[in-house]
């Protein structure tokens, strides 16, 4: 079922893509220094996307081996409904993108951090009052996974200080043009994600990856 999804979300993509673009782009020639800035700027992007994609399963994976099936479901089921908040981020991030690539003034830039990590509140107060919906939710539809209502409260507010982060790892990426500064900060996010799970997870189960994800999230 994933599957299928993912592969109608592809079709439906590509066919939109030539129906608004046309088959023009096809006999453009970008020249070589195009695609080396392309890649130079991209790549470390695309290095952050991939180890965190990597990070962001091992709490799982760890929890299916080094725990049981039961709190295994259950984190999974609140990691699913909590992953709200990651959208919400990501969201806000492609809006603040365009803009903090355009303004081209280090004083402007700054003035413009503030008032974007200032927007940042409301999504965060929106992702923790999720709960008052989220819960009741999950008890009545779940009432097997009675403890999943604890630990999405805990993951929500585990994923606050990543909100919070937009504003500043979108002005790294666009505003100084430091993709790199985030590329390689996602080696010691993965190997923090890894040892503290490893440490956490025998001895909270559920609680381990919750804890191990405010730490990463708040450095």
């Amino acid at each position: 079922g994933a599957f299928s999804t993912a592969l109608f979300g592809f079709f439906v993509s590509f066919i939109l893509s030539f129906i608004f673009l046309k088959l023009k782009f096809l006999k453009s020639k970008p020249s070589k220094e195009i695609y080396l800035s392309l890649v130079k700027f991209s790549g470390w992007v695309g290095l952050n996307r991939i180890i965190s994609a990597i990070s962001g399963r091992l709490d799982l994976q760890m929890l299916a081996v080094l725990s049981t099936a039961y709190v295994t479901a259950g984190y999974s089921m609140a990691s699913r409904i909590s992953s709200i908040a990651i959208i919400f981020t990501s969201s806000y991030s492609a809006v603040l993108a365009p803009r903090f690539s355009s303004i081209g003034d280090k004083e402007k830039e700054k003035k413009y951090l503030i008032k974007s990590t200032l927007g940042a509140v409301p999504i965060a107060l929106i992702t923790i009052l999720s709960f008052v919906v989220i819960g009741p939710f999950i008890k009545y539809f779940f009432p097997d996974y009675i403890d999943v209502i604890i630990v999405y409260k805990y993951l929500i507010i585990a994923l606050v200080p990543f909100i919070f982060t937009a504003p500043s790892v979108t002005a790294i990426i666009y505003a100084m043009n430091k993709p790199k500064y985030i590329g390689l900060y996602s080696f010691p996010q993965l190997a923090m994600v890894f040892g503290f799970n490893y440490l956490f997870i025998p001895v909270y189960g559920y609680m381990g990856p919750v804890y191990t994800l405010a730490i990463s999230n708040t450095i």
